[in-house]
C-alpha cells in the first residue's frame, strides 16, 4: 500500500499489463483490504472496469471500454479531486466516477504475475 491520499491527488505510472489477466489500482483502501474501489484494466475483455470491495468481496460497479486504445502497454494517469475520479490511458480518457471516502484513505496497485509497473 502507498500513502494516505488528500482532497486532491494525481497518480501517475506505466502499466505493461497481462493480455488476459487483470491490473490496475485500488482506491480508499482500508488497513485490513477489505474495503475499497477498484479500477481494473482488462486487455482481454477491451475494457477498464471498476468493483466496490466491500468486506472482502468485490461487486461490479461499471466499466468502459478501451476503445482507441491498443496494446497493453499503458502510461496511467489518475487525477482524484474529493469524490470525482478520472481516469486517462495514454492521454485519452478511460475511465471517469465516483469515489467515496477517499481523503486519508491508502491505495495500491495489483496484477497477475505477467503485469509489470513502473515509474510510479
Amino acid at each position: 500500500m502507498f500513502g494516505k491520499l488528500q482532497k486532491a491527488n494525481q497518480i501517475s505510472f506505466t502499466l505493461n499489463a497481462s493480455a488476459s489477466g487483470k491490473s490496475g489500482l485500488i482506491l480508499a483502501q482500508d488497513n485490513d483490504g477489505k474495503n475499497g474501489f477498484k479500477i481494473s484494466f482488462e486487455p482481454s475483455a477491451n475494457r477498464s472496469a471498476s468493483y466496490v470491495i466491500n468486506g472482502g468481496s468485490e461487486d461490479f460497479a461499471n466499466s468502459y471500454p478501451l476503445s482507441g486504445i491498443s496494446g497493453t502497454n499503458y502510461n496511467v494517469t489518475v487525477f482524484i479531486s474529493n469524490d470525482l475520479c478520472v481516469v486517462y490511458v495514454n492521454d485519452k480518457l478511460a475511465f471517469s466516477n465516483r469515489v467515496y471516502d477517499v481523503v486519508n484513505k491508502k491505495w495500491s496497485i495489483f496484477g497477475t504475475a505477467d503485469s509489470s509497473f513502473s515509474n510510479i
